[in-house]
């Protein structure tokens, strides 16, 4: 899983959505060093 500062996960922001949507990548953002979220592929549901 990468990791991006909250400074850099904003300005690509779009770039990152489209990884996680069409390849199912996941990053981990930081803050001063410190992790304070993950973005990630929500669960599929069927039928939708």
């Amino acid at each position: 899983m990468d990791e991006l500062s909250a400074t850099e996960a904003a300005r690509r922001f779009s770039d990152l959505l489209d990884a996680v949507e069409h390849r199912g990548e996941s990053f981990v953002i930081s803050r001063k060093g410190k992790a304070i979220a993950v973005v990630s592929p929500s669960p599929r549901r069927s039928g939708k």
